[in-house]
């Protein structure tokens, strides 16, 4: 494993230097985070990162470090939406299709490794978002599926609950595009996934590394309201082989954001958990799928802030891997992040 790494230095020495600059800029703040991961990532299908590099060694010129950053994120918001969120969701995924986002292009060879222990997958969702593609009020969209969530923690059927949860949760999804799912492994957080556990909410946002779901940020007075789902692998989409297409998360396949951190290139991505805490939570990307009444495990409200700065917490988060990747990552991170360990 070369640093930088090959399938960047071959194509744009000009933009791997800026790159290396920019990763180690201070004005950047925690943003300059978002940098290393390029420069971390072990991505090797050149059909994909090969048409990356080439617009950007066109767009990210600048020479300021503020502007060459704000240019990097334009031309990646416009790779995302032309490779990865250009079509709708459909009943039937296909990776030949003209709209099948690049995550789940070319080949792959690790999907037995990231789903031999795996049964079932969780995904949170804010319930503002639900709210805005349903048409319904927050506090409707509150009403409903919480109403359906107690019938089916506390074992009672209410057959119009259900039916009212899956109008909604359909109406919402039907306005949504086929851009990847990034799920967690529901085993590796079961412990904060118990209803008798205060503050869960706020534990699992931490231990999923979602920086930006901080109230104190975004509402502080009310919160961020979420909704939980849990559902079987079995309800992804399968490739050729019938195995199901979940992929490594890469820094190519969702918004750059501060605490995310690129994984060792072989088997699932890991969360960077936002409190000092030896444990590790495995996170997957993968197609698209339609969640239903019976997926839905819960909702809640997060409520606390992110009190750990991020630059010691990306520095613990490498230390972790350290323990579990090959000794080639572990030099690429050096490199890029050798002030933070």
């Amino acid at each position: 494993m070369t640093f930088p790494p090959a399938w960047l230095k071959s194509s744009s020495p000009p933009l791997t230097e800026l790159l290396l600059t920019l990763g180690q800029e201070p004005d950047l703040g925690t943003r300059r985070f978002q940098i290393r991961n390029f420069l971390m990532e072990d991505d090797e299908r050149r059909h994909r990162t090969d048409g990356y590099v080439a617009d950007a060694k066109d767009r990210v010129i600048a020479s300021d470090p503020d502007t060459a950053f704000q240019q990097l994120m334009s031309h990646h918001e416009q790779y995302l939406h032309e490779r990865l969120r250009s079509g709708v969701r459909t009943e039937v995924f296909s990776s030949q299709g003209a709209t099948c986002p690049d995550t789940f292009s070319g080949y792959f060879d690790d999907g037995d490794e990231l789903v031999r222990d795996v049964a079932w997958l969780g995904r949170l969702e804010r319930l503002a978002p639900i709210s805005i593609n349903s048409g319904e009020s927050r506090q409707v969209v509150r009403s409903i599926l919480d109403r359906w969530a107690r019938a089916q923690r506390e074992g009672i059927a209410d057959p119009d609950a259900e039916v009212d949860a899956n109008q909604l949760l359909l109406s919402w999804q039907q306005r949504l595009d086929n851009r990847p799912v990034a799920a967690f492994v529901w085993d590796d957080v079961a412990d904060v996934l118990a209803w008798s556990r205060p503050g869960w909410e706020d534990e699992l946002r931490d231990r999923l590394g979602l920086e930006h779901l901080d109230p104190t940020a975004l509402s502080p007075s009310a919160g961020v309201d979420v909704a939980v789902f849990r559902y079987p692998v079995r309800l992804v989409p399968t490739d050729d082989a019938a195995r199901p297409l979940l992929r490594r998360p890469t820094v190519f396949d969702d918004t750059p954001r501060d605490a995310f951190c690129t994984p060792p290139p072989v088997g699932a991505g890991f969360c960077v958990n936002l409190r000092i805490d030896e444990r590790l939570c495995r996170e997957v990307m993968h197609p698209a799928v339609t969640f239903k009444a019976e997926h839905l495990w819960g909702l809640g409200t997060i409520r606390a802030g992110v009190s750990v700065p991020l630059d010691e917490l990306r520095g613990f988060h490498l230390l972790k891997l350290a323990y579990r990747c090959q000794a080639d990552f572990c030099d690429r991170f050096e490199q890029t992040d050798g002030d933070l360990l």
